[in-house]
């Protein structure tokens, strides 16, 4: 039988698990987006998507992992996407860089610009 001991030590030891996996997935996503760098296509971004998506699943307040999947969309010029995970970063923090705010005003400027074609 479980005491209350034994389950906070199970549920510390899960949540640390999650909080590894979450970082080994954001790490990989960077090392690709690395790649990207160096040699850009499509399937390079995807792959480092993937890697980013993976990290929410483990922790789904991933800042980082939010503003790189914002970025990419970006990138593929999905600018719906792209505002709907930066969105999600304004809702968990409040104090943002300007660079962020500024990046958010970038995508509503080509959501409008392209709404008037």
């Amino acid at each position: 039988m479980f005491d209350l001991k034994d389950i906070q030590a199970a549920k510390k030891k899960l949540a640390e698990k999650r909080t590894d996996n979450s970082h080994d997935s954001y790490s990989d996503g960077l090392k690709i987006l690395e790649e990207y760098k160096q040699s850009p296509d499509v399937a390079t971004l995807e792959q480092a998507g993937k890697k980013f998506i993976e990290a929410l699943e483990f922790n789904k307040d991933h800042i980082p992992s939010l503003i790189y999947l914002s970025y990419i969309f970006y990138t593929l010029s999905n600018d719906e996407i792209a505002l709907k995970y930066l969105d999600m970063v304004f809702a968990l923090e409040s104090n943002l860089p300007e660079e962020i705010i500024a990046y958010r005003n970038d995508i509503i400027r080509r959501l409008d610009e392209n709404s008037n074609l």
